[in-house]
């Protein structure tokens, strides 16, 4: 070190504003390339996980509102009211099967494609297990048969199963 304590003030402040500029494009040039992977973090969840979490979003709430019209179509008085609660559980399984299957096109990891595919058949069972749940409230026998349509059957039904 001795060299250096010989040089002039002028080298001695160019070889340290040197070494600092220096340090300064080494420090550059490795937080470009950490944000370079931290931007590609982003853009996969922006394109692949958060429309992944709002499908599986979209089919939360879908599954509920055909709960809810499930239980809505027990309780009509007459069959206008029925047919109107049973369009709208065909519409919501039809947007229901829409959002499972842009779904399973963002599937990424094999372990969400595990989880998915034993979801998947429940999804694919739902119709059976939707009027299998409605029979169940209903506490009939032969779930073939159309549902009541007047407040009194619903009532009937909930104390004697239905007769063949």
């Amino acid at each position: 070190m001795a060299w250096f304590r010989n040089l002039k003030v002028g080298a001695k402040l160019l070889c340290s504003f040197a070494v600092v500029l220096l340090l300064t494009i080494v420090l550059g040039v490795f937080s470009i390339v950490e944000l370079a992977k931290v931007n590609g973090t982003a853009t996969d969840m922006q394109t692949n996980w958060l429309p992944s979490v709002q499908a599986v979003d979209g089919i939360a709430l879908k599954m509920n509102l055909l709960r809810r019209i499930e239980f809505q179509l027990m309780l009509p008085n007459d069959a206008a009211s029925v047919q109107k609660y049973e369009t709208m559980m065909k519409e919501t399984r039809e947007a229901l099967d829409k959002i499972a299957a842009r779904y399973e096109k963002l599937i990424s990891s094999p372990e969400e494609k595990s989880c998915t595919m034993s979801s998947g058949r429940c999804m694919k069972n739902m119709r059976c297990w939707s009027r299998a749940r409605l029979c169940r409230l209903c506490r009939t026998k032969n779930c073939l048969k159309p549902l009541p349509t007047t407040v009194g059957r619903v009532s009937s039904i909930l104390t004697t199963p239905w007769k063949s």
